[in-house]
């Protein structure tokens, strides 16, 4: 007789870990089902900030917050957007999960929390970033799901793949079917979680949902396994009109396709010495205006979220550099990427660009002109330079995705709801696949790891039955 467990968990990354966790140690025989070959999914290459109003710490270092205080603050950034049931619930139970994690072992220096200007700065340091950015969740939650592994608690399948949901005659979902270097599987459960984040290295949702340049900085098993599984039972998509890109990724020459922060583009991190022209050879922004959202919002309006950044020699030789790579690395981007671009003259680097050599032109004389006046056409205070010494640079800059906005329609209990939003039994979603615009349309700082393990923590230790 086919084995029947009490709780099937798929995705062992940032939800489903503490969600394998509490029900486990609630008492429940879980199966942990995971597409690559190890644990802890997009933790792997996250930034690891977490958000929390209330834990210890902030009292340790005398600072009053509150989750209201925390609430209120994240309906100021994402303009009142959001579901309100979920956002309450999240600033309620981020604190206590954030003492969970420190009571775990997580690595976390001694001054954290701080304030993080990577978003939209809250108004006080509520911000957790480990030494070992997200790998520091792994290596505090692994050891607990290695030891109730050991303790038969849960069993672990790596390298498999979910390929389908199981329902019943009455279409309750009673188990899914699963794919390894074994063979097909049929597994068994009482109830599923699906915790298999999000769709960013999936070529067909971005066209179905976004229509947009895939320029992503993804998990490689972020491929909407999940998604796809509950839409055929009815679920449908919601928040991919929320989606907004992070500013300013380039594309890594050593690894192709893949698209992250390699320059200081942001006047956060770095006074602003360069120009940033769109596809039509146009300046569209202050550069020197630092409001993350604003210029998220300016960069999507750009033909195909791409942009340039215009500067010539003498800049290339301040302190410090615009780019994050060693000398080396961008000596051969420049020699070997069509992305980063280097001539002798503004017009020879508008042709090697493919851009109007006159409207590129225009736009660089129209700054220097600015620049030698003080008043700019975008009302940029800070010019420092002309760009105007021979040669001239241009690296093309994209809005990228490092998290996908669309996701699982649920209730407040994150049960999956299918047609006529009647929840489908026994089946429920946390992390990443409920879209990141549940917590509404704008980069609340250190959301989706606090809310992922905050959601999975509150799913595995009172919502789940069997």
């Amino acid at each position: 007789m086919t084995e029947t467990w009490d709780v099937a968990v798929v995705g062992a990354g940032t939800a489903g870990m503490p969600t394998a966790i509490l029900a486990a140690t609630r008492g429940a025989r879980v199966i942990l089902i995971e597409a690559a070959d190890r644990i802890g999914g997009a933790l792997h290459l996250s930034s690891g900030s977490m958000a929390a109003a209330g834990g210890g710490r902030q009292k340790n270092l005398s600072i009053e917050d509150s989750p209201e205080q925390h609430l209120a603050e994240a309906l100021r950034i994402n303009h009142g957007t959001g579901e309100r049931g979920k956002l309450e619930m999240w600033v309620r139970e981020a604190g206590p999960t954030i003492d969970w994690l420190l009571d775990l072992g997580l690595a976390m220096g001694e001054d954290q929390p701080a304030f993080n200007q990577a978003h939209e700065p809250y108004d006080r340091a509520r911000i957790y970033t480990p030494p070992n950015l997200g790998r520091a969740y792994i290596d505090c939650l692994a050891p607990v799901v290695e030891g109730l592994i050991a303790e038969g608690k849960i069993d672990l399948r790596l390298a498999t793949r979910m390929t389908e949901l199981l329902t019943d005659n009455s279409g309750a979902v009673v188990g899914l079917a699963v794919h390894s270097a074994a063979g097909p599987e049929t597994i068994l459960a009482k109830t599923v979680v699906l915790a298999t984040g999000g769709y960013a290295q999936s070529p067909d949702y971005w066209r179905e949902l976004h229509n947009l340049p895939k320029k992503v900085f993804a998990y490689p098993y972020s491929r909407g396994d999940g998604l796809t599984a509950a839409r055929k039972l009815g679920a449908r998509i919601v928040h991919a009109e929320n989606f907004l890109p992070t500013v300013g990724g380039t594309e890594d020459i050593d690894e192709p396709e893949t698209y992250w922060i390699h320059t200081r583009n942001s006047p956060i991190f770095r006074r602003p010495r360069e120009i940033f022209v769109n596809l039509h050879g146009q300046r569209f922004m202050p550069e020197d205006k630092p409001g993350p959202d604003r210029r998220e919002r300016i960069v999507m309006r750009q033909p195909e979220m791409s942009f340039w950044a215009i500067y010539d020699e003498r800049i290339r030789n301040e302190e410090p550099s615009f780019f994050l790579w060693p000398k080396d690395k961008v000596e051969r981007a420049f020699r070997d990427h069509p992305d980063f671009q280097r001539a002798e003259s503004i017009e020879a680097l508008a042709i090697a660009c493919g851009l109007d050599p006159v409207a590129l032109g225009a736009t660089v004389e129209a700054y220097n002109a600015g620049q030698a006046t003080g008043v700019d056409a975008f009302q940029r205070q800070d010019m420092p330079r002309p760009i105007d010494q021979a040669p001239f640079y241009a690296v093309k800059h994209h809005g990228i995705a490092v998290m996908t906005f669309g996701g699982l329609e649920t209730d407040d209990n994150f049960a999956v709801l299918g047609a006529g939003g009647v929840p489908i039994k026994n089946l429920f979603a946390v992390g990443e696949i409920l879209g990141g615009g549940v917590l509404g349309n704008a980069f609340l700082g250190g959301m989706m790891i606090s809310s992922a393990i905050s959601f999975g923590r509150l799913l595995g230790q009172r919502i789940l039955t069997w």
